[in-house]
């Protein structure tokens, strides 16, 4: 291999490991009092921005009732950065109406607005993402994907808790960001209690350690150049 195809190669590898560091995604799922739960959180840093996107991964047919909606998204930040404000949320909000045996139907919500949900310093460099800010809860994310126009076994308390984000949430988080951020400690919770939190494995030694690959790569690269 000559210097123009190794360097090539070393770049190729260090902007890999770059996207695995700054782009990641986990799922949970599991099963509560009002039955299964499942979510996915997808999350990219930029210097000054974390944005996550927040699913709700059930089917429509699943959903039953407001306790297996996602309200909460906790986890640790690393490398000392810090978070400054949420600033930004994207969804789709859709008002149910259940009825005790005939599921629940669907019509337009009421737009989200970024006060609806808050991040909160839980201590140290650990936040929570939560709908549950206070008052009543509302804009959770139910299940089922978006454009879905019935929940054929919504129960009849589903309603009360109008209006929610369908299938999925998108929150924008300005802040200074290092580079190899990353998201640890990570845990999805459900419901208006919450009822149900579920742990996700940690995903920080992994993304860590391809931070620590691109910077190496970089150094190597650099040292060839000067060669």
């Amino acid at each position: 291999m000559n210097m123009q195809k190794f360097l090539f190669a070393a770049v190729s590898l260090a902007f890999l490991a770059t996207s695995a560091a700054f782009a990641t995604t986990i799922s949970v799922s599991g099963s509560g009092t009002d039955g299964a739960l499942a979510a996915t959180a997808d999350y990219t840093f930029s210097a000054t921005t974390l944005t996550i996107t927040l699913t709700n991964d059930l089917t429509a047919a699943q959903v039953r009732s407001a306790g297996q909606s996602l309200s909460d998204f906790e986890f640790t930040l690393s490398n000392g950065s810090t978070i400054t404000a949420l600033t930004n949320i994207t969804g789709t909000a859709v008002d149910l109406t259940g009825s005790p045996s005939s599921g629940a139907t669907v019509a337009p919500g009421t737009p989200v607005t970024v006060d609806e949900w808050s991040v909160l310093s839980t201590g140290g460099a650990s936040f929570n993402l939560t709908s549950l800010n206070g008052g009543k809860p509302d804009y959770m994310i139910v299940g089922g994907t978006v454009g879905t126009t019935f929940y054929p076994n919504g129960n009849n308390g589903i309603g009360q808790f109008n209006s929610y984000l369908q299938e999925f949430g998108t929150f924008t988080i300005s802040g200074t960001f290092a580079p190899g951020a990353t998201l640890s400690n990570i845990s999805f919770s459900f419901g208006t209690g919450p009822e149900t939190i579920i742990g996700a494995p940690d995903s920080g030694t992994t993304a860590a350690l391809l931070g620590l690959a691109m910077i190496g790569l970089a150094a190597f690269g650099a040292k060839f150049r000067k060669a």
